[in-house]
């Protein structure tokens, strides 16, 4: 984690306030630059003030200590006091919502604060506030979407910058925008320019401006940091030190700004190998960043609940971690180190799962995983290397599981939970038609938001979207205060441990799952039988994905050649030596690129011939599936049929852009009068009955089959835009499009769903979540089984392909997607279509 935080940049810009806030109001958040807050809190405290003017001035000053979830408690009332005297179009209010969106900015939540910041311009615009108040707005606008978004940022810094030309006085403002422009710099490599920069400013600064303050303290930060990067540590120390100093006595020995300071100065330490002053430096940064701990040895760790900033301490914690590791490594070789990084990091997961429960947000989710991610992979990495240290203890392979479990598919395992939390928590039905109603508006509008072509368009969707995710939270936290049973079933999710899985294993079955430890460039590989459990280590994850990619780019491109080299290379890496005789079907648990490549057409071994007939793929010996994560193959229900299914097929499309499937048609009828014949109530909807708002109907929950021949958008930078093509319904306001979005919000309970379209299994690769795209978004829905295809699909040979698929499904009594999948795909390598081009792109996901 880098220095993060700008909070002195938002207190001093006041001056554009005063037509609508009070002199008292202006004053302190003047002194709050100057004085200690929690002296000025105690000050309003001792008052026992109730206006509302005052709570919102106590909930910014708690946010300026650093008292995250204080300011947000005493902010949301104050919010909700306005709200209810209909002062939405007020500067107080904006004001308000803009601590709202910095103090979740602080907790990481980056794309909730954007909302609230974006909702605040508005606002601002709409009232004609003038443009002091707009430059901080742009300002905070730049400082929330920095970390994921530079050039975005950069844009609005240069905004504020713009408006406060317009001042003759402005020179304090600008010194904080041309901070946040260096850092920009800094995180685009430029380091001699962020220099530059952020050494003008403090020069001025000490000239200028009153020394020993926050702002000072923080540009020197950054020169630490910056000089460190360059290798520069004599004025990296230097730069840090004299930072904690002015901290330390701005503050106290209590802040988190204060630990932000010693957790950089133990990784310039770290950096020189000075391993026990790197551990002392990040004891302090604990001690700084707790209520009460105050614990000076550092093997010693404080409770997740002390934090004062969560994912501050978990990103301490972790570096703890990894300074013990290298000290390990690098000189000590005394497994207590080991075992003090492994206690680090269980305490750091306890902070993940904290900040989990407070997330709501699909996007800031996904971030919290990215950060987490680096726990686990360290986390399996300690265990592995303690499994060979303690040889009689055989618990630590199977802990280093249990870490790669907890960074898979966590929004999945909590869709899976909250379902079970909301069937036996008491939910009444009215309340959960009153939650889909909202998600289905927040989804509406998120996906809007992508689709917006126009300033105008732009604004009107932020706000209207700025209001649903505010319904939508207020809703659900309602709704756990009101149905506690629901509450504490919904966060109890629990991972699966090697017992577990084994349990759920057939003896026929064996569990192959891959995690990625980056840090280490290699691939650990956990082999699960129902009697077995082993661990191996796959070196050079960089080789392995450059295989990869030539392999999927020769079968998306029908090539011959080096196909069986290729294909046999990545068999001999990434497929166990010694596999039982009794093992029939392998369900694999794949990580990063292996998600998007099917292991069914690896080659078994060499026959140098020409002929894809004869090769000896591994789907000849073995039927094959896939899953998000052991814990989701454990936790799957058993499903009793229903004797009812969905066949669609729009077969021409409303755009001209988007090619007719004549074959779909025939596709979809004869899978139809298949289903028909074995004795299922079947629905077929094709060409224009084939409509979103046909499949979005109550009755989807009731089908066991839902099969979709049609053709799929994917897009992996933008995944919200990614969709299933439909029609619409004459003078229907659906655009015929069905979004990542809507389909996250379906309620669906569905054995099997076929997506008989072009690249449905792709899409974004998110780190500590998976491939981010339609099949795993239906998945979310509620459907058991996904078959989804992995590249550009050929229409006449998919709709064979699906026949063959159909006729071997519905002809078992008890189904088995994988076996029926293994017999078709065998069919299709004895025919006309024996290329895995056709046949090898269509995977099943689920259990």
């Amino acid at each position: 984690m880098k220095t993060l935080q700008l909070l002195f940049v938002f207190i001093l810009f006041t001056t554009g306030l005063k037509a609508q806030l009070s002199d008292q109001f202006t004053n302190y958040i003047q002194r709050s630059s100057l004085e200690n807050p929690l002296q000025l809190i105690q000050e309003i405290e001792q008052t026992n003030s109730t206006e509302t003017e005052d709570i919102i001035l106590l909930g910014e000053l708690y946010f300026y200590a650093g008292n995250n979830s204080k300011a947000e408690q005493i902010t949301d009332a104050g919010i909700k006091i306005l709200e209810t005297k209909k002062k939405e179009n007020s500067l107080l209010y904006a004001r308000a919502l803009s601590n709202k969106g910095l103090i979740l900015w602080n907790d990481g939540k980056y794309q909730k604060s954007s909302t609230y910041l974006k909702e605040v311009l508005r606002i601002q615009e709409e009232i004609g506030a003038d443009d002091l108040t707009l430059s901080e707005t742009y300002n905070n606008l730049g400082l929330v979407t920095k970390g994921t978004n530079s050039s975005e940022a950069s844009k609005y810094f240069k905004q504020a910058l713009r408006l406060l030309s317009k001042e003759s006085d402005y020179s304090q403002k600008e010194a904080f925008i041309t901070i946040n422009l260096a850092l920009i710099d800094r995180e685009n490599g430029d380091f001699k320019g962020a220099l530059r920069r952020l050494n003008v400013i403090l020069q001025e600064w000490k000239m200028r401006l009153q020394e020993q303050l926050p702002t000072e303290a923080f540009i020197n930060l950054n020169l630490g940091e910056i000089y460190a990067q360059l290798d520069d540590f004599i004025l990296a120390e230097d730069h840090i030190a004299e930072a904690i100093a002015i901290y330390k006595t701005f503050y106290g020995q209590k802040n988190s700004e204060l630990a932000n300071a010693y957790m950089l100065l133990g990784r310039v330490y770290l950096q020189q190998g000075l391993y026990v002053k790197a551990l002392a430096a990040d004891q302090k940064a604990l001690i700084s960043n707790s209520i009460g701990f105050n614990e000076e040895l550092s093997a010693k760790n404080p409770a997740a609940i002390d934090a004062i900033k969560a994912n501050y301490q978990m990103a301490i914690l972790t570096d703890k971690a990894i300074i013990y590791e290298k000290y390990y490594f690098a000189y000590s070789l005394k497994k207590e180190h080991l075992l003090a990084a492994l206690q680090a990091l269980e305490a750091a997961d306890k902070l993940v799962l904290q900040l989990r429960r407070n997330t709501s947000n699909k996007t800031d989710l996904l971030t919290l995983n990215k950060s987490a991610s680096k726990i686990y992979e360290a986390g399996q990495r300690i265990c592995l290397y303690l499994d060979v240290i303690i040889l009689l203890d055989k618990g630590y392979s199977q802990r280093a599981f249990q870490f790669s479990e907890k960074a898979k598919a966590s929004s999945l395992l909590n869709a899976v939970a909250e379902s079970d939390a909301k069937a036996f928590g008491n939910v009444p039905n009215d309340k959960l038609i009153e939650e889909n109603r909202l998600k289905n508006t927040l989804s509406y509008y998120s996906t809007n938001l992508s689709k917006a072509n126009s300033t105008d368009a732009l604004k009107t969707v932020q706000a209207q979207l700025f209001n649903a995710q505010k319904a939508y939270e207020e809703f659900i936290t309602q709704l756990e205060k009101d149905y506690p049973a629901y509450h504490g079933l919904k966060h109890s999710k629990s991972i699966a441990s090697v017992e577990e899985t084994q349990m759920y294993l057939q003896p026929t079955e064996l569990l192959i799952s891959y995690s990625y430890d980056l840090e280490s460039n290699i691939i650990y590989q956990y082999i699960i039988g129902n009697d077995s459990f082993e661990v191996n280590t796959i070196y050079d994850l960089d080789e392995v994905q450059r295989l990869l990619k030539a392999y999927r780019n020769i079968l998306t491109y029908q090539l011959k050649e080096p196909y069986e080299q290729i294909a046999y290379q990545l068999y001999k890496k990434l497929i166990p030596k010694r596999i039982g005789k009794e093992i029939k079907e392998i369900i694999i648990i794949p990580e990063g690129e292996l998600g998007i490549i099917p292991f069914e057409a690896f080659v078994v071994q060499v026959n140098e011939g020409d002929d894809f007939r004869t090769y000896n793929y591994l789907i000849k010996n073995y039927a094959i599936r896939y899953n998000y994560s052991a814990t989701l193959h454990s936790r799957a229900k058993p499903f009793t049929s229903r004797q009812e299914s969905l066949v669609i097929a729009p077969v021409t499309f409303k755009d001209p852009k988007v090619n007719s499937l004549p074959s779909s048609e025939i596709e979809a009828v004869n899978i139809s009068t298949m289903l028909e014949n074995k004795g299922y109530n079947n629905t077929l909807y094709t060409f224009n009955n084939a409509s979103e708002e046909n499949f979005r109907s109550p009755k989807s929950s009731a089908y066991e089959f839902i099969h979709l021949a049609t053709h799929g958008l994917v897009n992996p930078d933008k995944p919200d835009l990614s969709a299933i093509y439909l029609n619409s319904a004459t003078d229907s306001t659906q655009d015929g499009k069905l979004y990542v979005g809507e389909i996250y919000n379906l309620k669906l309970n569905t054995n099997l769903l076929c997506l008989s379209a072009c690249e449905t299994g792709i899409g974004k690769y998110s780190r500590g979540e998976g491939i981010l795209g339609l099949g795993r978004a239906f998945s979310y829905a509620g459907a058991q089984k996904i078959v989804v295809s992995l590249w550009n699909v050929n229409d006449a040979s998919t709709a064979i392909f699906m026949e063959n698929f159909y006729s071997n499904t519905i002809a078992q009594e008890n189904v088995n997607i994988a076996l029926s999948l293994q017999k078709a795909k065998s069919t299709m390598i004895n025919g006309v279509y024996n290329n895995p081009y056709y046949w090898a792109p269509f995977v099943m996901w689920g259990k």
